[in-house]
Order: C-alpha cells, then structure tokens, then sequence
C-alpha cells in the first residue's frame, strides 16, 4: 500500500509544523507563573483543535472509502495500520468523524452534522477528544424516537459541562442524562447478564475474607432470598434492639447456610 506511505503535505501543515517547531524551542524560564499557565491552556486549546481537524480527515476518508481501495477493511483497520493507533482510538475518531463532521447519503446528497454543538465546540478546542467521546457515546444511546428538539438539547447539556468539567465528572452528567431520558433504559437479558457473572475472594493479612462479585438477577434474587432470611434483626433477651448493622447481619447469615 504505497499510498499510505507518499503523497505530497499541504503547505498549511508545513507551516504549522515549522511553528510547532519554534515552539519546542522557547525558553520557558523567563515566562512569570501566569504567562507560565496562560501557554499551556493555550497549547492545550490549540493541540484539540488540531485533533478535531484530524477527524475531518477522517470523515473525508470515509466518504472517498479509501479503506476499501487501498485493502484495509475499513476506515478503522486504515487508521489502525497507517497512524500505529489502537483499536479503541481508531474506533473513537470513526465515530466522530460520523457524528461531527457532515456526511453524504447514498445519492450524493449532503446530510446534515449529527452534533453541531460538540463539533463548533471541539473546532474552538473547548472539550478534548477524551469529552468528545464521551458526548458521542451518550447522544449514541439516546431513544431513536427522542423528539429532535430533546436531542439537541441533550447535546447542549453535555457540552456546557464538558466546558467546566473534567471526564470523569461528564461521565457522572452522562449517566443522569441517560437516567432522566430513558429512565427504563435497554435491559440486558438474564443470557447476558450471565455472560458477565464472577466472584473474586481474597484472603487478607488478618485472615478475613474479601469478596468482589457480579450476579445476574436471577442469580441475584436467589442469594438475597437465602441471605435475608437469615438476616432479620434478633433483639437481645433483654428486648433491647439487635446492635448489628444490616452488613454485619448479612455476613453473620452465612453461618446459618
């Protein structure tokens, strides 16, 4: 695939290469401690911007299906085996490429951006590609029936938190979302749930036992039975109340099995 390997760099990319450049040069020590901050927002700012001109690239794979031509089975495995990015990477700049950039349909006709206020946000380099992420996936999970104008405003929600907070917290936002629109949500079914089922025990220093596990409901409703059962409070001879939380009293039940 020598196609991958030769072509000819826009002379805007040569440009920016050679600021690129300067930069790594600049003497940092001079700059006062807010200069010194100030830069590495604004590097900051402009290296997303650069990563959300990236993913029109993308986009503008897709829409020549380079992948097919060149042996790739698609725009993933292209970028997968051009850039040397992982699985998961290349997943994510597909995905926003068909999420914020605009697409054609199969007459030709172009369609309009799926998320215009993720993309004029990742075109200004307010959200990361990290944020980005995050916000296609949620928009992703949506009701397919979600009337337009809720859809746009749930993307408007995501994008003003990623404006002030950091991923993990927009993730926190993504799940109230989530749980306010389609409160029900797509429940796995109990195949499903078996498939992620485990239970991990470790024995500590002291000698108790730790457990981590993961039931699927079934499974689930079966343990809570048998363990409630055994759980109830038992007040003291004396009629004063069982001393025992609920854990300690679950874990006590375990004797009785």
């Amino acid at each position: 695939m020598e196609a991958l390997h030769s072509g000819v760099i826009p002379a805007e990319l040569v440009e920016v290469d050679a600021a690129l450049s300067a930069l790594a040069e600049q003497d940092l020590g001079h700059l006062s401690d807010a200069d010194l901050l100030a830069s590495i927002r604004e590097r900051e700012r402009l290296a997303r911007r650069l990563a959300a001109a990236s993913i029109g690239q993308v986009a503008e794979l897709q829409r020549r299906g380079l992948a097919g031509r060149l042996g790739p089975a698609s725009t993933k495995d292209l970028l997968m085996s051009m850039l040397r990015i992982s699985p998961s990477d290349a997943a994510g700049r597909v995905a926003a490429a068909g999420a914020l950039c605009g697409q054609v349909s199969v007459s030709g006709a172009p369609l309009p951006v799926l998320l215009p206020a993720t993309a004029e946000a990742a075109a200004d380099g307010v959200v990361s590609a990290e944020q980005v992420g995050i916000i296609v996936r949620t928009m992703n999970e949506l009701p397919a029936q979600l009337p337009a104008e809720e859809f746009a405003h749930a993307e408007q929600i995501l994008v003003r938190a990623a404006g002030h907070l950091g991923p993990k917290d927009l993730r926190n936002v993504r799940t109230r979302l989530l749980a306010t629109i389609d409160p029900d949500g797509a429940q796995p079914s109990e195949e499903q749930q078996r498939a992620r089922r485990s239970l991990v025990m470790r024995v500590e220093a002291d000698g108790m036992i730790a457990d981590r596990f993961q039931l699927s409901a079934g499974q689930g409703a079966k343990v809570m039975a048998v363990l409630h059962g055994h759980a109830a409070p038992a007040p003291a001879a004396d009629g004063s109340p069982d001393p025992r939380s609920s854990p300690q009293r679950l874990a006590d039940s375990l004797e009785d099995l």
